[in-house]
């Protein structure tokens, strides 16, 4: 697994125990089925959404409407 994508659902787990909050993933990625698995055995399934693959143009409004974006290269 790639493990700043685990660390980052490690993290949302800590957020979740002071406050609410949602996660959404967007890309596809061959450790998807281990990030979805990650984040049931972490209770934070209900608040993290994956998204899948996305056109280019549509990036621009998951951008616009978050308060925290991180791009993974």
């Amino acid at each position: 697994m790639h493990r700043g994508l685990g660390i980052l659902l490690d993290t949302m787990s800590s957020l979740l125990e002071h406050r609410s909050a949602r996660l959404v993933m967007v890309g596809e990625a061959r450790i998807r089925v281990e990030l979805e698995a990650q984040a049931e055995s972490l209770g934070t399934a209900d608040c993290v959404k994956f998204e899948g693959w996305r056109p280019r143009v549509q990036i621009k409004n998951y951008i616009l409407v978050s308060d925290l974006c991180l791009i993974r290269q």
